[in-house]
């Protein structure tokens, strides 16, 4: 049967269908190594547990959903692998899809569902097919998926009868050039829009990254100015561009990142990132309010006591404790003269030393590697964010509070911009 996991409290289509467990494509960075072998490949839901889905029959983890809700198809294993040459899995749950007008996203790095009979069933289907693709560079390192021309040929042939967009995730700084010249080629090829979303570390691999959940990521520093170039352009060809990257949510052209808007389906707007940007639409059905929907939730909760509570409350109770938490979210849009900004760095430089602690123990204390060197050096400096600049507070007593240090030296932070969550979870702004 479909199921929901940890991005229930972010995801409009967080309802995932998966025709396989394990991947041939054996992508070196894929996320789902972490907890599974993928090289043991073995089928998984089908045909029948599809339809008994449409037919309205829901588990106890998705038992708040009583609508037809857009299935995410592929969400954890490629439906196109190579194993679907000989099992036909895949094909069986597309016959299905196709004869019910089911809405779907089906998410693939193979060009295999180009071709016939899938082409033919994907034009008779309510859906939205989702490539997987990044640049040329990643072929060595997605040996077992299509090849990235491949791909893009794929996407032409599929564009003349369904809508197509182009995931464009793990993204890594280092291919930035590579998307905004590819991007004519993704118009040429009748794509809609393109996602971004950042790579994700197991580890701080790369001096840098910051932690973010059980994640190592890219700082939304480096990642903003590229993402708003890439869409800049991706506007320039008559792209919509969506941003995956839940930090940099508010970025996107759409809050559903899957790129659905226009299609008339119902997504579930009642998740943090409708919460935090889309209050008017961030409402409750009366299935979700009612006691022992809350069970999607127990991905996110799994020690003895929330075991026990979640059979207990319902899927409105779960995300109103969710609402209140203090996550972090990430905010810019302050801007600096050069004179406020030594300022501001010498103010840092300053405290630090009268604290006798060096930049080293600031990076221990943020969990980052290398950070500090922009907080306290001259070279690419950049103000810490809200929630770096608090817990250096700890370490360094001579600091005053976020608000009233900008203030002293002219710095306007009341136009600041919320982009996104940095966290699994949210806070308020302040207003």
């Amino acid at each position: 049967m479909p199921r929901s996991g940890s991005q229930i409290i972010l995801c409009d289509i967080p309802v995932r269908f998966d025709t396989y467990s394990g991947c041939g494509h054996a992508c070196s960075y894929c996320f789902v190594t972490r907890k599974s072998n993928i090289a043991e490949i073995k089928n998984d839901e089908g045909a029948v547990t599809l339809r008994n889905w449409i037919n309205g029959n829901r588990s106890s983890e998705t038992n708040w959903c009583d609508w037809d809700i857009p299935l995410h198809w592929g969400g954890m294993s490629d439906p196109f692998q190579p194993k679907e040459r000989t099992a036909r899995r895949s094909l069986g749950a597309l016959k299905v899809f196709a004869e019910t007008g089911y809405p779907f996203v089906v998410s693939t790095k193979s060009a295999m569902i180009a071709e016939e009979p899938y082409f033919s069933l994907l034009a008779k289907s309510n859906c939205v097919v989702q490539f997987s693709i990044v640049s040329p560079l990643y072929d060595k390192i997605e040996r077992g998926a299509s090849p990235f021309a491949a791909r893009l040929s794929a996407a032409a042939k599929l564009s003349q009868v369904c809508r197509v967009n182009f995931r464009i995730q793990p993204y890594v700084p280092g291919v930035f050039r590579d998307i905004i010249r590819e991007i004519p080629q993704f118009k040429k090829a009748g794509v809609h829009g393109i996602i971004l979303e950042g790579m994700k570390y197991t580890k701080p691999r790369i001096s840098g990254l910051v932690p973010v959940g059980n994640d190592y990521c890219y700082p939304t520093e480096v990642l903003l100015p590229q993402f708003e170039a890439i869409k800049k352009t991706a506007h320039r060809y008559g792209l919509k561009f969506y941003c995956g990257e839940n930090r940099l949510r508010a970025l996107s052209d759409e809050l559903c990142c899957c790129g659905i808007e226009g299609l008339g389906w119902r997504e579930n707007k009642a998740n943090l990132n409708h919460y935090l940007f889309d209050r008017d639409n961030y409402r409750f059905t009366p299935k979700m309010q009612e006691v022992g929907t809350a069970m999607a939730f127990k991905a996110l909760e799994q020690d003895a006591i929330s075991c026990k509570e979640i059979p207990l409350l319902s899927y409105a109770d779960k995300m109103r404790e969710r609402e209140s938490r203090p996550y972090a979210y990430y905010e810019t849009g302050i801007r600096f003269t050069d004179e406020q900004a030594e300022g501001l760095r010498l103010h840092l430089v300053n405290a630090l030393e009268a604290a006798g602690k060096r930049r080293k123990d600031v990076d221990v204390l943020l969990g980052t590697a290398g950070m500090a060197r922009h907080y306290f050096g001259k070279s690419q400096w950049q103000f810490p964010s809200r929630e770096a600049f608090e817990k250096m507070r700890t370490i360094i007593p001579s600091l005053d509070n976020y608000d009233r240090t900008l203030k002293k030296f002219g710095v306007n932070a009341a136009g600041r911009k919320i982009y996104g969550l940095t966290t699994p979870g949210a806070i308020v702004p302040e207003t």
